[in-house]
């Protein structure tokens, strides 16, 4: 994983031609699920804080089980800013299991918004959406299927162990 970029491979280890210091050697990534417009990362091997390696199908498996126990407190702020900065904490923790408690957050505050006829606000909308992205990709690759059965399977599990 890179940063919150998603899966990557690297590809290579190497100095590229932009960069002023020819002694530094850059990994060569390349994003398994493309965005758009992004088709290569180049990350520092001396400072690779931003790379981690991806769970393990067992850890996976255990996340998903133990998703209903995840210990969250619902983060209420009527200032985006503030709301930005708690769910920006969590994702730039760079774990998956802060990813998960990002997602479990979210789907509480939304099944509050329901009970009382809201909606969630877009900022709530916009890191479910990035938190769920690196989910998905993640589990997707780990189990090797898509990320739209890691969805399903995500989904499936998350909810028997909410239940």
């Amino acid at each position: 994983m890179f940063r919150n970029s998603g899966v990557c491979r690297v590809i290579d280890i190497e100095t590229p031609s932009f960069v002023e210091d020819k002694e530094r050697k850059y990994y060569r990534l390349e994003p398994v699920f493309p965005k758009k417009g992004l088709t290569v990362i180049y990350s520092p091997v001396d400072r690779n804080t931003s790379i981690r390696p991806l769970i393990s199908k067992e850890e996976a498996k255990q996340y998903l089980d133990d998703f209903g126990s995840l210990k969250v407190e619902i983060f209420h702020s009527a200032k985006p800013n503030f709301l930005n900065a708690h769910y920006n904490e969590l994702l730039s923790s760079f774990t998956f299991e802060n990813y998960l408690r990002l997602l479990k957050e979210i789907h509480l505050k939304e099944e509050e918004a329901v009970r009382k006829d809201r909606h969630l606000s877009q900022v709530d909308l916009r890191y479910k959406e990035e938190a769920e992205q690196l989910v998905f990709e993640e589990l997707a690759f780990i189990f090797g299927i898509s990320c739209e059965e890691a969805r399903k399977r995500f989904c499936s599990r998350a909810a028997a162990a909410m239940a």
